[in-house]
């Protein structure tokens, strides 16, 4: 059987297509993967030689880690779940595209009040719609 000329054509293209959105997911994921493995390098090392490790509450890391809008401001994690991601200071898509986002304005990880967090939930909060009452949830 023959295929028709432009069709050749249309499946070549199509195809290229493919290939070149796959690459696009690819160094997007490589991107999150490599940042999440990073932020949580240098939380471990924050949180081990800060002056004040042990203590509860967010300041202990910000010494460390420093502040501002590319911090790394800890990790949350649901070990029913099996979610567990850090958290960058902020909610714009390069943020949420590497990490879940804690919107500014709200309280500080630890410290009083309440602290609002964003993210989708096709990435690093997948799972999160089976979330239940008594789930532990830390940060």
């Amino acid at each position: 059987m023959t295929s028709r000329p432009g069709r050749w054509w249309i499946e070549r293209w199509l195809l290229l297509v493919g290939f070149a959105l796959l690459g696009m997911w690819f160094k997007d994921h490589r991107a999150a993967w490599a940042f999440q493995s990073t932020a949580a390098s240098r939380l471990e090392l924050a949180t081990l030689r800060s002056p004040r490790a042990g203590t509860p509450g967010f300041t202990a890391l910000e010494d460390a880690l420093g502040a501002g809008p590319s911090a790394t401001l800890g990790r949350i994690e649901i070990p029913r779940l099996r979610i567990s991601a850090m958290i960058g200071e902020g909610i714009t898509p390069d943020v949420l595209d590497r990490a879940v986002g804690h919107v500014s304005h709200t309280a500080r990880l630890g410290g009083p009040g309440n602290a609002a967090l964003a993210g989708h939930r096709d990435s690093f909060l997948r799972g999160l719609g089976q979330i239940h009452d008594g789930d532990l949830i830390r940060s």
